[in-house]
């Protein structure tokens, strides 16, 4: 999987609370969420450059999108407690909204 330097500072940020929350191996959440991101860019048919001169809330709106594949991967292999869930998919989604916010100065 081809990423680029955006999107691989994305995906470590968000990937250390998965890490941190889960215990989850950190390849298996790198890997999680660069098929979550790269996807979610697919079905939109942008990139992470398009995204970024885009309003606040199609940011936003692509964020959710991606946490929620990562969340339905998470969840469909049964293999993290459900008790952390919750907390884990509130820090990943953090973590990619201060990653962007940080990044793009919004």
């Amino acid at each position: 999987m081809s990423v680029s330097e955006r999107q691989m500072r994305l995906i470590q940020a968000a990937a250390r609370i998965l890490v941190d929350e889960l215990g989850m191996i950190s390849e298996d959440a790198l890997r999680t969420i660069g098929v979550a991101l790269n996807a979610e860019l697919a079905a939109h048919q942008t990139s992470i450059e398009q995204l970024n001169i885009q309003q606040r809330s199609v940011r936003a709106a692509f964020i959710r999108h991606v946490v929620h594949r990562v969340e339905r991967d998470i969840r469909e292999r049964h293999e993290y407690p459900a008790a952390h869930m919750k907390k884990a998919i509130e820090g990943f989604m953090a973590a990619l909204v201060h990653s962007w916010e940080q990044e793009s100065g919004a």
